[in-house]
């Protein structure tokens, strides 16, 4: 099981990120293509891809590698300093639906999802670190200490 971290939303998207994790979606961008599908561009040869497809496919490629069961962080999410996670119960899929950007998503188990303050002074100082901004995405390669944390706040009734 793997722990993603994903980079906070631009401004102009944030809310509708936001809300989307309110019901169970985990969004991505780097989206904005009605041919951003990554299935599709997995399938394209490089040398039929658009310049912009070809840096989609460059940004979000790992996005395929998101299983089941593994859990999704959104640092700064629902506003700078706290962190929202859950745990992926669909693995990647692409809104077709939407137009423009964050149309990369992931199901996401309703009861898993927590919001927390990363500083709270229950999350280890080397998580605490994991937790804030280092890129598009990352792992946070301290599983143990995050599912202890997430145990903890749950336990104190925060969610």
């Amino acid at each position: 099981m793997t722990v993603w971290a994903f980079n906070i939303p631009n401004e102009k998207n944030y809310d509708f990120v936001c809300e989307s994790l309110k019901q169970g979606i985990s969004r991505f961008g780097w989206s904005y293509l009605d041919s951003a599908d990554l299935h599709k561009l997995a399938d394209k040869p490089e040398e039929d891809c658009s310049e912009d497809e070809f840096e989609i496919w460059d940004k979000t490629n790992f996005l395929l590698n998101v299983e089941k069961g593994d859990w999704i962080v959104h640092i700064n999410v629902p506003e700078k300093g706290k962190v929202t996670a859950g745990k992926v119960l669909l693995e990647y899929q692409f809104d077709q639906s939407r137009k423009g950007d964050f149309r990369h998503f992931f199901e996401l188990d309703k009861d898993s999802i927590i919001s927390f303050d990363r500083n709270d002074t229950r999350v280890p100082e080397g998580l605490s670190k994991r937790l804030k901004l280092q890129g598009r995405y990352w792992t946070i390669k301290v599983e143990d200490e995050f599912f202890e944390v997430i145990e903890r706040i749950k336990s104190a009734g925060i969610k």
